[in-house]
C-alpha cells in the first residue's frame, strides 16, 4: 500500500487541542463545509444535543455521510461520530479509531460494518462509496487525492503491492496484479472476526482500536485486530474491570466470574476475595475473566511468526504485540521458541540464476534454481523474477533469410541479414545451403557431384516475352535454381509441414524489389505482389499420411515420382505438386516461384531471343533426345525415356547439353512442367519487374515435359493450370534474391 496507514500516536493531549483550535479560529480551521462546531469540549457530556465531541471540539453527530453537508463526510471514532470537512488534514492528530491516510484521518477498519453508512472498508480504512477506487483522502484540495499521486495529475500511481505475491484488498485475500499498481478480481471476504494479513484471514486476537483486559493490564488492540500493546497495568490493589477495561480498587469484580491465579472461581460479595473452590485450569489454557481460555498464541513469553510479523506472546499467552515487521529482503523465521527476521530473501521472493528461477523458502534462503526452458527467459523486474517471453537468452531463429536472436527479455529482436557467403537461414544459422539440401549429398550434375540447390545468377536485363517484339518486359538480376525440385528436396519440406511448420503471411514476396512491396502487378487493380495468404495453408498437410495419399503427391500410381519413405527417386523431379504447395516449398527454402517474365528471361537467354535455351544460334531449333526429355523419340513417335510408356528423368540427366547457354539452368525445356508465379492472362505493356496477380482461370507453368512434343518446350510456349491441380507432368524450381 502506498499510503501508510498508522495510528495518530504522540497527538497534544485532548484538553490542550481544543484551545489550539479555538485559537485557530473554528470559522477559518473547521467551520467550514456545513461542519457545524459548537466549542471545546473533552467528552460528548460537554456537547448541546445532536453533537458529539470530535477533535477537540463539539461537531453535528452522524451516522452516515448523507448526515452532513456538502463537503463533510462522517468520522467515526471510538464512542463518537461527527461530521468534519473532507480536506480536513491530520496535522493535530487523529481520534481513537481513525487512522492518518494521506493527510486526512479515515476511520480504521477491517470490514464494511466498521465503518459509517454509505461508506466501505478499503485498504483498512474507510472511504464513500462514491469515491473512485485507489482514492483514500486529500490534503488541502478540493477532493479526494489518489494514493501514489496527486489530484493535479503529476505522477502515476506507484507499488501498492508485491507484483503477483498474495496480498489484501481491504478485508479480501487476493493477488496482486503483476505491475504492482492494484490487485487481481475474485476471492472472498474475511469474516467478521478475522482479518486479512499477507493475503490470508487471521483470526482476529481481539476487537479492532478496542481496550481490554489481559490478567491486571489493560491493553490496546490493533486496528486490524491481530495485536496489542499494553496501555495500562494495574496497581497492587487494583484489578482490570473486564466491562469497562479500566483499573478499579479491589481484588476482582464482586460476585463476577473471575480467576484466581490458575483458577476459575467467583469472586466474593465485596470484591476483597474468591469464594471456596473452583477449576483449576488445564495446559494450553490461561484463566481469564473466570473462564479457561486457550491461548492464542502458541506458547506464552515465546515470540513466533505471523507472516511478515515478529510477534511476542504475552505472559498468559492470551495476547500478542508485534515486535518488529521483517523487511522484503528477510523472513521471519520461528525456531525453538524465538522469531527474527533472518536469511537473504523474502517469503516466495524469487531471482534469477543463470536462466533458472529461484524462491525463496520458508527459512529466507533461495532454493535450487528451476530451468526456465527452452523457450523462457528468467527475468528480474525490481523483486520480482519471472520465466517469460517467446525464447531463451541468446536463443537464434530465422526470419526469412535473416536471423533474430532472443534478447534479455525474451523476445527476439530485429532481423539482421545473412551475409553473402551464407546467404541462407536454417534451423537458427547462417548457411550456405539452402534448408532443402541441408544434410544431402551433393549428387546433381553431369558429374553427380553439385548441390542440386545450386543456383546461378542471372543478370538482368530487357527481352521479348515470348519473342514477341509487342510484349517487351524488364527484370532485374536475380538467381534461378539451376535444377528442378527433386523428390529428396521435397521430402525435407513435408517433414517441415508435418512438424507444424507454415509459411507467414505476406511471405514469398520479391522484396529486393520496390522497397520490399515486390513485384508490380501488371492485371487489374494495380498494386504489388501480395506474398502468401494464409488461407491457402488448406493444402499443406498436418498428417505425412494424407502427404502420401491419392488426394495429394500419390496422384498416378504409374508416374508419379513420390514415395512414402526414400527410395530410388530422390534425385527425380517432384510432380503430383499444386501451384500452392509449390510456392510454400520456395518460402521454406529461403526462396520465391519466379515471375513468368523472369522464368522466359532465362530460357531465353534474356535478349538473345533463344528458341531453346541451349539454341546457338538463337534461332535454332535443332532439338533431340540428348538435350531434353520429351516426345522425341523415334522421329518424334515415342517417349525420349522409358519408350512406350515415358517417364520423368533424374535432373540434369541431359546436362550439360541441354542446359541454358546464357545462364546455365538445366530442364528448362522438358521432364517436368515448372510452376510460375503468375495467373495466366494476355501481356500487358510496359513490363518492368512485373507478374499478373490478379485472379484469372488458371497459373502459368512453362517449360514443356517428358510427355509433350517439341513445340512446348520452346522458350516462347506458354500454358496454365488451375492452382489446385495436380499433375504427374508438372514440378517446380525456385527464384531468389540476386
Amino acid at each position: 500500500m502506498n499510503s501508510e496507514i498508522k495510528r495518530a500516536g504522540g497527538a497534544a493531549p485532548r484538553r490542550l487541542l481544543g484551545l489550539a483550535l479555538l485559537v485557530a479560529g473554528c470559522g477559518t480551521l473547521i467551520g467550514t463545509q456545513d461542519s457545524k462546531v459548537q466549542g471545546a469540549c473533552e467528552t460528548n457530556a460537554e456537547c448541546a444535543p445532536d453533537y458529539d465531541c470530535l477533535l477537540g471540539a463539539c461537531r453535528n453527530g452522524c451516522t452516515a455521510d448523507g448526515d452532513c453537508g456538502p463537503g463533510a463526510r462522517c468520522l467515526k471514532a471510538i464512542g463518537t461520530s461527527a461530521c468534519i470537512p473532507v480536506t480536513e488534514g491530520c496535522g493535530q492528530g487523529c481520534p481513537e479509531g481513525t487512522a492518518c491516510v494521506a493527510d486526512v484521518c479515515r476511520t480504521s477498519c477491517t470490514v464494511a460494518e466498521d465503518c459509517a453508512g454509505a461508506q466501505e472498508c478499503r485498504l483498512g480504512a474507510c472511504a464513500s462509496v462514491d469515491e473512485p477506487p485507489g482514492n483514500h483522502g486529500g490534503s488541502g484540495g478540493s477532493g479526494p487525492a489518489p494514493i501514489g499521486g496527486s489530484a493535479d495529475g503529476g505522477a502515476g500511481p506507484a507499488n501498492q503491492c508485491n507484483p503477483d505475491e498474495p496480498a489484501c484488498d481491504g478485508n479480501r485475500p487476493t493477488t496482486c496484479n503483476a505491475d504492482g499498481t492494484g490487485y487481481v478480481g475474485g476471492g472472498q471476504r474475511c469474516s467478521s472476526k478475522q482479518a486479512c494479513l499477507a493475503g490470508a484471514c487471521e483470526t482476529l486476537e481481539c476487537t479492532p482500536s478496542a481496550r481490554f483486559c489481559s490478567g491486571n493490564a489493560v491493553r490496546q488492540c490493533a486496528d486490524n485486530g491481530l495485536s496489542s500493546a499494553e496501555a495500562e497495568t494495574c496497581a497492587s490493589d487494583q484489578y482490570c474491570d473486564a466491562p469497562s477495561a479500566t483499573c478499579k480498587v479491589g481484588v476482582c469484580a464482586p460476585d463476577q466470574p473471575a480467576c484466581d491465579v490458575a483458577k476459575k472461581t467467583t469472586c466474593n460479595a465485596t470484591g476483597s476475595g474468591y469464594v471456596g473452590g473452583g477449576t483449576l485450569c488445564g495446559a494450553g489454557t490461561t484463566c481469564e475473566a473466570g473462564e479457561c481460555v486457550t491461548w492464542l498464541c502458541p506458547k506464552p513469553g515465546e515470540s513466533y511468526c505471523q507472516a511478515q510479523d515478529v510477534k511476542s506472546c504475552s505472559a498468559n499467552g492470551l495476547s500478542s504485540e508485534v515486535a518488529k515487521t521483517c523487511s522484503t529482503s528477510l523472513t521471519c523465521v520461528a525456531a525453538a521458541g524465538a522469531a527474527d527476521c533472518k536469511g537473504e530473501c523474502g517469503p516466495t521472493q524469487e531471482q534469477c540464476s543463470g536462466n533458472g528461477l529461484q524462491t525463496c523458502d520458508a527459512s529466507g534462503a533461495y532454493g535450487a534454481a528451476v530451468a526456465c526452458g527452452a523457450s523462457k527467459t528468467c527475468v528480474l523486474v525490481g523483486n520480482d523474477a519471472s520465466c517469460t517471453g517467446v525464447c531463451a537468452p541468446a536463443q537464434k531463429q530465422c526470419s526469412g533469410n535473416g536471423l533474430q536472436t532472443c534478447n534479455a527479455s525474451g523476445q527476439y529482436g530485429g532481423a539482421v541479414a545473412c551475409g553473402a557467403s551464407t546467404p541462407f537461414c536454417y534451423s537458427g544459422a547462417c548457411t550456405a545451403t539452402p534448408p532443402s539440401c541441408q544434410g544431402l549429398a551433393a549428387t546433381c550434375g553431369a558429374s553427380s557431384n553439385e548441390s542440386c540447390c545450386t543456383s546461378p545468377s542471372v543478370a538482368g536485363g530487357t527481352f521479348n516475352r515470348s519473342n514477341d517484339v509487342a510484349a517487351p518486359a524488364t527484370v532485374s538480376s536475380f538467381r534461378l535454381d539451376k535444377y528442378e525440385v527433386t523428390v529428396g528436396r521435397f521430402r525435407k519440406f513435408v517433414t517441415a509441414v508435418v512438424a507444424g511448420w507454415t509459411p507467414a503471411a505476406g511471405s514469398g514476396k520479391h522484396t529486393h524489389l520496390n522497397g520490399g512491396a515486390g513485384l508490380i502487378n501488371s492485371g487489374a487493380g494495380a498494386g504489388n505482389e501480395p506474398g502468401w495468404d494464409t488461407a491457402w495453408n488448406t493444402n499443406l498437410h498436418a498428417a505425412k499420411a494424407t502427404w502420401d495419399g491419392t488426394g495429394s503427391l500419390a496422384c498416378n500410381a504409374t508416374y508419379q515420382t513420390w514415395t512414402a519413405s526414400s527410395g530410388g527417386n530422390e534425385m527425380r523431379p517432384i510432380n503430383c505438386v499444386n501451384w500452392y504447395q509449390s510456392a510454400a516449398f520456395c518460402i521454406w527454402d529461403a526462396g520465391f516461384l519466379p515471375s513468368e517474365a523472369e522464368w522466359n528471361y532465362a530460357a531465353a537467354g534474356g535478349n538473345q531471343q533463344r528458341q531453346y535455351p541451349w539454341s546457338s544460334p538463337a534461332s535454332s531449333t535443332t532439338i533431340d533426345c540428348s538435350y531434353a526429355n520429351y516426345v522425341g523419340g523415334a522421329g518424334g513417335t515415342d517417349y525420349c525415356v522409358a519408350p512406350g510408356t515415358g517417364s520423368t528423368s533424374v535432373v540434369g540427366s541431359v546436362s550439360p547439353k541441354g542446359n541454358g547457354l546464357s545462364y546455365g539452368q538445366a530442364d528448362l525445356a522438358g521432364n517436368v512442367w515448372e510452376w510460375n508465379l503468375d495467373w495466366y492472362a494476355t501481356y500487358v505493356s510496359p513490363c518492368n519487374n512485373c507478374a499478373n496477380l490478379t485472379a484469372a482461370s488458371g497459373r502459368v507453368i512453362r517449360g514443356g515435359s517428358f510427355n509433350v512434343n517439341a513445340s512446348y518446350l520452346l522458350s516462347s510456349n506458354r500454358n496454365y493450370y488451375t492452382p489446385d491441380d495436380r499433375n504427374n507432368n508438372i514440378g517446380l524450381r525456385c527464384a531468389r534474391t540476386p
